[in-house]
Order: structure tokens, then C-alpha cells, then sequence
């Protein structure tokens, strides 16, 4: 019997070198991959400085958290936890914040009452030396799994942000802003790699990418232009939610400006 325990040593051998040695591939991929990042302020210098500052706080929130072996990131939770990113990272750039204060409105949300103002709350106020910005914000769950009907679900969540924006009155600030967060997952039985026994994020990357493509610029109106940045680390496909059996690799935020109202 000892030649054939020596062929099955062998072959475990073998066996676990290829898996080591495919593992130390993705990883090495990944360890000269770049993270996904991009920011289009349509040339607005204020807005630009305030994404840049956004994607480096999802960057120190994660890393931290990772320092203590922690997978946790800014995105995964809600619109009022990604409300506070952004408010934090205003502040580490020279803004000053304040977030959900109460206000007066314009109009109510009924139809049948007459109009008027009404008492209510903003998101988020910004101010610098320079302007200061008024953010009605919602957060989207954008799903991209294998069924393709759904890929733009997160326009929803931009009319739902434009109209409350929209309530705002004019002088709230000198600019007005309709934020959205989105945040794309997958689930995780269509991104697992089974010989791995783990996510895959060369996977998980390509849908990202093919998605980003498709979106048209996170337009809500086809044609009119936005404001928006992402941030899609490279080590993202490692945001793997136990509860939800979902991956969360990275998120978006979406900013339009209402020009109008009184």
C-alpha cells in the first residue's frame, strides 16, 4: 500500500501547489491592479476638490478598519452613514457641515393641500469661503446580478433625490444639489470562485467595469450632464457581506444641480 500513499501525497501536493500558485496569481493581479476611481466635476474646481476628499475618506475608513483585520467599508450601511462621509470629508477639506437641520420648504408633499412652506429638514448644508451648497441625498441599492433588467434600477433613486431637491428654496444656499449614493453588489454564488474557495475579484472587477460602461454617465435626464465620482478599490471583491451573502466592491455618488425655484 505505501506506493499508492506515495501518489496520493503526490497528487495532494501537486494539487494544493496549482491552487497556491493561481491564488498567488489573483493576488498578484490585484497587488499591480489600480482601483477604479474617477471624478467629473464638468470642470466646477470646488466640486472636484470635494470628491477628491470624498474618495479619500472611503479610503481611511476602510484602511483603518482593515489595520485591526476588519472587512468594513462607508457604503454598505445607509443614506444617513454615507450622508456622514461626505459631511467628514467636507470638513477635512476646508468646509464646514452640518447635516439633517430643520428648515422651512417649499410646497407640501400632498397634492390635494394647498401650497406654501412647510417645516422640514435638509440632508446636509456645505460651506466654504467660496459658495455654499444645500444637498437633498438618497442612496440606491443597485443590483448586478445575472438578470440584465435591472441594471439602472438607481434612476429611481435620482428622480426621488432631484424632487426633494427640488423642495428647497433657492436661498437656502448659494447652490442646491441632488446627491445620490449608489452602491452596486452582486450576489455571491455568481462571483465565487469554487477551486478558490472564495470571491473572485477578477470577476467581480470586469462586471464593474461592463456596468460603468453602460450606465451613460449616471444621467437621470438622457443628454443632461452630472457631476459624479466612484471609488472601487482594488481589494473591493473582499466587501463580502456574511448576513446578505452579497459583495459590495465600491460606490458612487451623483451630484445635480437644481438652478431653478424661488
Amino acid at each position: 500500500m505505501k506506493p499508492f500513499h506515495l501518489v496520493d501525497s503526490c497528487n495532494n501536493h501537486c494539487l494544493q501547489s496549482n491552487i497556491f500558485h493561481k491564488l498567488a496569481e489573483i493576488i498578484m493581479s490585484f497587488s499591480h491592479e489600480e482601483n477604479l476611481e474617477k471624478i467629473e466635476s464638468l470642470g466646477d474646481h470646488e466640486l472636484h476638490a470635494l470628491m477628491r476628499a470624498w474618495i479619500e475618506a472611503q479610503h481611511e475608513y476602510s484602511a483603518l478598519h482593515s489595520s485591526f483585520e476588519m472587512v468594513e467599508n462607508g457604503w454598505w450601511h445607509n443614506e444617513r452613514a454615507s450622508i456622514s462621509l461626505l459631511a467628514g470629508a467636507a470638513w477635512k477639506s476646508g468646509w464646514v457641515a452640518l447635516e439633517e437641520f430643520g428648515t422651512t420648504k417649499r410646497g407640501h408633499t400632498v397634492e390635494s393641500e394647498e401650497r406654501g412652506d412647510r417645516i422640514g429638514r435638509c440632508d446636509l448644508y456645505l460651506c466654504n469661503r467660496k459658495v455654499s451648497l444645500a444637498i437633498e441625498a438618497k442612496q440606491a441599492w443597485q443590483g448586478l446580478g445575472n438578470h440584465r433588467n435591472d441594471r439602472k434600477s438607481f434612476q429611481d433613486q435620482l428622480t426621488a433625490a432631484w424632487d426633494d431637491a427640488g423642495y428647497l428654496h433657492s436661498y437656502e444656499a448659494d447652490r442646491r444639489f441632488a446627491v445620490t449614493f449608489i452602491v452596486p453588489h452582486f450576489p455571491c454564488s455568481q462571483v465565487w470562485n469554487n477551486e478558490l474557495d472564495t470571491v473572485d475579484g477578477l470577476e467581480v472587477r470586469t462586471r464593474i467595469e461592463d456596468w460603468l460602461e453602460e450606465v451613460e454617465a449616471f444621467q437621470r435626464q438622457r443628454g443632461k450632464s452630472v457631476q459624479y465620482a466612484y471609488y472601487f478599490p482594488a481589494d473591493g471583491f473582499k466587501n463580502l457581506n456574511v448576513y446578505t451573502g452579497r459583495v459590495f466592491p465600491g460606490v458612487v455618488i451623483v451630484m445635480e444641480e437644481r438652478l431653478r425655484g424661488v
